[in-house]
């Protein structure tokens, strides 16, 4: 398959006619949501002061998209401005949209294509405001297929020295980490990737010892990359020096409720949809579709290790520490995709 039939097909145009009216529809407008308004764009006007941001106001929250956005201020020489840097959140649903062209020309076959309207699909039924809106749990979706896409174009190259290849896929990794702490579980899953090529599929290939060097590269570029902010900002909560949000998320925010009431919640909340309106039963019966597709797929290896390794797992912590709200769920709406399809 080629660029140009990928990009002509309808199951790509239309996703993106759909991501492109929203970029129009979000174009001159600002943030209005609290978390945008009173944590990342206060934390881009100390960036923009030369200020690092004080661990006690960040609450453990990663805050490299506040560094970009205070680059927009930098460059247009105001800080009154804020539309720029919201125009730039539209974006990340095209960068999806590429791994998933991607994809599909290196595996030659229209099933990635099919996985991006899903994606949109899935967008559309649980959260439609959110795109473009701010919140970064999306961006941090589609950077995390990005990353996918990395480790099917290594496990299918020819060529014997990957290193750099791993060291690519490691920052795509660290990206979704600074943007979101559910990105941990994307770093976690490139270094077991690394492990696996390094050890097992390249078992043959020179000596042990470089190898093993080449995987500690990869654990240093997650480290300094991400992994160290953590362990800062864990250091200054357990020095009292900073707080963290994470006992109200993971508890308060449940009002009391037991795990499983929480679970039955999240499976109501998933099996309701969101705000997408189809008639009598109409998301109900998309919903059913989504899921015997997604049942099917389960024949496939890759589906298997993505179902197991991520999709799962992360599914089971969604129900029962973060499912007050749709848009934390939406890490895995393109590998759930990309099963489906």
């Amino acid at each position: 398959m080629t660029l140009k039939q990928a990009l002509l097909s309808p199951i790509v145009i239309l996703p993106v006619v759909y991501f492109t009216q929203i970029m129009i529809k979000n174009g001159g407008t600002i943030f209005n949501l609290a978390d945008e308004i009173g944590s990342y764009n206060a934390w881009a006007l100390q960036w923009l002061r030369n200020e690092f941001p004080n661990p006690v106001d960040t609450m453990g929250y990663p805050i490299s998209i506040s560094a970009n956005w205070s680059m927009t201020y930098l460059l247009l020489g105001n800080s009154s401005v804020k539309f720029f840097y919201k125009a730039l959140m539209s974006l990340f649903p095209f960068a999806a949209a590429g791994a998933f062209v991607h994809l599909a020309i290196l595996s030659a076959s229209l099933t990635p294509l099919l996985g991006f309207s899903f994606f949109a699909i899935l967008i559309r039924i649980f959260t439609p405001y959110y795109v473009g809106a701010g919140p970064l749990d999306l961006p941090a979706a589609c950077c995390a297929f990005v990353a996918f896409v990395a480790t099917y174009e290594i496990s299918n190259s020819k060529n014997k020295n990957q290193l750099p290849s791993l060291v690519l896929l490691c920052l795509l990794a660290t990206s979704v980490a600074v943007l979101k702490q559910s990105g941990l579980i994307i770093v976690a899953g490139a270094l077991v990737y690394a492990a696996y090529f390094l050890f097992y599929r390249q078992r043959a290939v020179g000596t042990f010892g470089a190898r093993m060097r080449s995987f500690f590269i990869c654990v240093a570029v997650v480290f300094f990359g991400a992994l160290s902010w953590y362990a800062w900002i864990r250091y200054k909560i357990y020095a009292g020096q900073a707080v963290s949000e994470a006992t109200y998320l993971v508890k308060g925010i449940h009002a009391c409720r037991n795990y499983s009431e929480r679970f039955t919640r999240a499976l109501g909340m998933i099996w309701g949809g969101g705000p997408l309106y189809l008639g009598n039963h109409g998301v109900e019966f998309l919903l059913a579709l989504l899921t015997v597709l997604f049942s099917v797929s389960l024949k496939t290896r890759v589906a298997r290790v993505l179902t197991i390794g991520l999709i799962f797992p992360y599914f089971i912590l969604w129900c029962l520490f973060f499912s007050y709200e749709h848009r934390t769920l939406a890490l895995v709406f393109p590998f759930v995709a990309y099963c489906c399809a």
